[in-house]
């Protein structure tokens, strides 16, 4: 799945409770609504994490870099590092902004105390959640970062595991890359997505 990585054209305030990352997705109208997100996280228990989903309804327009309606029935079935897997209502057709590693920060601006939304936030009605049939099919477009600064791409976008295993095949006993300095090592455990077809020195 290709996608393309970008910074938001306008930035949203940071204590708004979105986070810095999402997910761009071009959806049909429908009930349920499934897409599959590449977002290639460094964070190790995605799978705790809740998300959150925005949309402008005809006539309205986004606020500070932010849609204007929140999607409320959201179910997360699947959540790796690798990608995510998301059913949600879609009540028109054209794009959606899933917000990912939503966070609240309360507390002074020089001591933040950051709180990750949790699976317990989702407002998912039940009734919804348990009649899932029909279900069609969205596409992720892009992933856009809140500002420059906030971006994971492209150094903290992790391998799959298929791709490091792909990447350090052989029997060296190590693999050395050659890479730009302004693109800085950020990541200690995983390696950059953007290595892979790289050409490497097996030593």
């Amino acid at each position: 799945m290709s996608i393309t990585y970008t910074t938001a054209a306008a930035k949203w305030n940071m204590n708004a409770g979105f986070g810095n990352h999402r997910m761009i997705v071009d959806a049909p109208e429908g009930k349920y609504v499934r897409v599959t997100l590449p977002w290639r996280r460094r964070d190790t228990a995605p799978e705790n994490m809740a998300i959150r989903i925005r949309y402008n309804k005809v006539g309205e327009e986004s606020v500070e870099g932010v849609a204007a309606s929140e999607v409320d029935n959201i179910i997360i079935e699947k959540a790796t590092r690798d990608e995510g897997v998301v059913v949600f209502e879609s009540p028109r057709a054209g794009e959606y902004e899933i917000y990912y590693m939503p966070y609240e920060m309360p507390g002074e601006w020089y001591q933040p105390d950051v709180h990750y939304m949790t699976l317990s936030k989702l407002k998912t009605d039940r009734s919804w959640a348990e009649k899932i049939c029909g279900v069609k099919c969205a596409e992720a477009l892009r992933y856009e970062a809140r500002t420059a600064h906030d971006s994971f791409y492209p150094m903290e976008m992790p391998m799959t595991a298929a791709e490091r295993a792909d990447f350090l095949a052989g029997d060296a006993p190590f693999v050395s890359v050659l890479e730009s300095r302004t693109l800085s090592v950020r990541m200690f455990h995983d390696l950059p997505f953007i290595w892979n077809g790289r050409k490497a020195d097996r030593g």
